[in-house]
């Protein structure tokens, strides 16, 4: 049984030994795919095994079962050599991505937002020489327009301030005392009397006058 033990421990020992010599001596694999534990790197040609696909910690987004499994299925294809490479050769790792589906789409999201991006840039190119008309109408509109607006306004205010003057209580005043109480005597005229009135006052005028006459003849005699 001592025996055995120590035979078991010997093979260990040789195949821990062994294991540094096939570890690369430099990866281009991200560390975080790297030093995962999830994923189980080859024995053998023919034997492989990955369990879940590789995710970045503390990442935003989060990859569905179903892109996993796109993924996953891309790599059972490949041999034991070429995940090797995937791991060690940085050109393999990324035509490997570039690739792949969910990669394709967003590079064609990013063409996409170039073109848009380009086409933006160039019509705003285009528009450059009506902005720059635009801004010198606005320049002349300034200057000539809302001078004579603001010259107009200032000859109001003046005819404002002129007839607030005029009709102020004290011009009122003023207008009472001097000129409306001298001139008031000479502005009355003699208001028409009626015919019936006239004629009325001329019969009280001969009574009484007939009265007198009848008075100082009884004096008389």
């Amino acid at each position: 049984m001592a025996f055995m033990f120590v035979a078991y421990r010997g093979s260990q020992d040789q195949e821990s030994q062994s294991c540094p010599q096939d570890a690369p001596s430099q990866s281009w694999y991200p560390p975080f795919v790297a030093n995962s534990s999830s994923y189980s790197r080859p024995s053998t040609p023919n034997s492989y095994n990955v369990q879940r696909p590789f995710e970045r910690p503390q990442s935003p987004s989060h990859v569905s079962p179903a892109e996993a499994a796109r993924i996953i299925s891309s790599l059972k294809d490949k041999s034991a050599d070429e995940l090797r490479k995937l791991l060690t050769d940085k050109e393999a790792y990324n035509q490997f991505l570039l690739d792949l589906d969910q990669v394709k789409a967003q590079n064609n999201v990013r063409d996409e937002l170039k073109k848009e991006m380009l086409h933006l840039a160039r019509s705003n190119l285009d528009k450059e020489p009506q902005i720059v008309e635009l801004r010198n109408q606005c320049r002349i509109i300034r200057t000539t327009e809302l001078a004579s607006a603001l010259e107009k306004l200032n000859d109001l205010e003046k005819k404002k301030e002129d007839l607030l003057k005029c009709y102020s209580s004290a011009s009122l005043l003023h207008r009472l005392q001097g000129d409306g109480l001298g001139t008031y005597p000479k502005r009355t005229r003699t208001v028409p009397v009626p015919d019936t009135f006239r004629v009325r006052e001329t019969a009280l005028h001969w009574r009484t006058r007939a009265s007198l006459v009848k008075t100082q003849s009884a004096i008389v005699s």
